[in-house]
């Protein structure tokens, strides 16, 4: 071969790899367009399961359709999933709020929970809950949207005719929802709150103490908490403490074992531990509310 030769087919190699390299520069990001044929699900999805902050059409694109509903929230639709009783025979409803900073997804752990309750004869309704408020100077926090929020979906289940339910909370919605209780003073709604349910709660969020308005509460609590750490068992010692004053059998704690390598496991446990504290606390009561 020539040198001539050489020099054209390594001319000719350096024009095709900088003509790679430039199509390359100049494709296109992927966009969120993109995830729903899932070209950049793998990137984009791990964000989408856990942060509030996610665009709500793209969450409800990978829910089922029929759950899928647009609660008006003070001028706002919020993302929310609704699952009413399959079976026609249903003992009430049960309203579940996961943490401020976990969308609602497939793989939030009260999806499971939802899905389960739905089939035992329980209607569901679970809804997206607002970011924290930021404490003022005093170190109290105005947790309005929150109200709203739990306010909301309460007349949402009235508007089906379920007069008869349970607030559960987990995490920062806990705390929210026994500062919601605390704070009822209509008495169709006090009789239709047949009880609270705790998942993790964390005691102070945003300047808000919880432990002081639990012996105020009239409704029956459950309290659970997995055995992930000390923060979690001193948290619900100082719960246990708090609720002394109430009467017995009005407040109810449980350890959950340590977090399972399966979470598919825990959240069967978990499911199986509330179900059949619903069944003997809030099932069958009928307020009849108009």
């Amino acid at each position: 071969m020539t040198q001539r030769s050489t020099t054209s087919i390594v001319l000719a190699l350096s024009l095709w790899l900088l003509s790679g390299a430039a199509y390359s520069q100049d494709e296109p990001a992927a966009t969120e367009d993109d995830s729903e044929t899932g070209q950049s699900q793998t990137q984009t999805q791990p964000k989408a399961q856990f942060s509030s902050h996610n665009n709500p059409s793209l969450l409800a694109k990978d829910l089922p359709p029929e759950q899928v509903l647009w609660l008006e929230v003070a001028g706002q639709k919020v993302l929310s999933l609704y699952s009413p009783d399959y079976s026609g025979e249903a003992r009430g409803g049960v309203i579940l709020l996961p943490r401020h900073d976990q969308a609602i997804t497939r793989r939030n752990r009260l999806y499971n929970l939802q899905q389960t309750l739905a089939n035992n004869r329980w209607h569901t309704l679970m809804l997206s809950m607002p970011p924290l408020p930021a404490a003022d100077d005093s170190g109290a926090a105005a947790d309005t949207t929150a109200q709203q929020h739990i306010a909301a979906a309460i007349s949402f289940l009235n508007s089906k005719g379920i007069y008869n339910m349970v607030l559960l909370g987990e995490g920062s919605s806990a705390n929210r929802l026994i500062a919601y209780a605390s704070q009822i003073s209509d008495k169709n709604q006090l009789k239709q709150i047949r009880g609270l349910a705790l998942v993790n709660a964390e005691n102070n969020i945003a300047g808000q103490q919880i432990n002081s308005l639990l012996a105020k509460l009239t409704f029956p609590i459950l309290d659970l908490y997995f055995t992930d750490g000390r923060q979690a068992s001193a948290y619900a010692q100082q719960r246990m403490r708090a609720s002394k004053p109430l009467p017995r059998g009005q407040y109810q704690q449980v350890r959950m074992p340590r977090m399972a390598f399966n979470r598919q496991q825990d959240e069967n446990k978990l499911s199986k531990r509330i179900r059949g504290w619903l069944n003997k606390t809030a099932a069958g009561f009928s307020v009849g509310v108009k």
